[in-house]
């Protein structure tokens, strides 16, 4: 298969476990607060986010919360790359209806280069702006 044609791993329900630090966070109302170093110096562990919930469209760049599926708890990343993008770091393709996301702090965070690509329907909404 040619290096164009290859498809980025995608999350599932049974994907591997990771250990590390993550920005985790509990949604509530169409606020966030986040946990964890992933995002800084973007976002710090205790910062309260709004959030966009379900947006229809992603764009490269834009900080999303997201349901993971290695872990039972949600996470706050950002994209990298949506469908038809090669996959950052390595070879393929980003497949129709998933999105690619990165902490902010890749020494810290636990993402897309560990789970895989994830599912837009994992992706629970879009920070439109920081509070605190």
């Amino acid at each position: 298969m040619s290096r164009a044609g290859r498809r980025c791993p995608i999350s599932s329900p049974t994907g591997r476990r990771t250990k590390g630090p993550s920005s985790c966070c509990a949604a509530g109302s169409g606020f966030v607060r986040v946990s964890g170093a992933s995002m800084q110096p973007h976002l710090i562990s205790g910062d309260r986010v709004i959030v966009a919930r379900r947006p229809s469209r992603y764009a490269r760049g834009e900080v999303v919360v997201l349901t993971r599926t290695d872990l039972p708890e949600q996470a706050i990343k950002r994209i990298a790359a949506v469908a038809g993008d090669r996959c950052p770091g390595g070879p393929g393709v980003i497949p129709p209806g998933h999105v690619f996301v990165l902490g902010d702090n890749l020494r810290a965070s636990v993402d897309s280069r560990h789970f895989g690509a994830v599912p837009q329907e994992r992706v629970t909404g879009r920070m439109i702006r920081r509070l605190t």
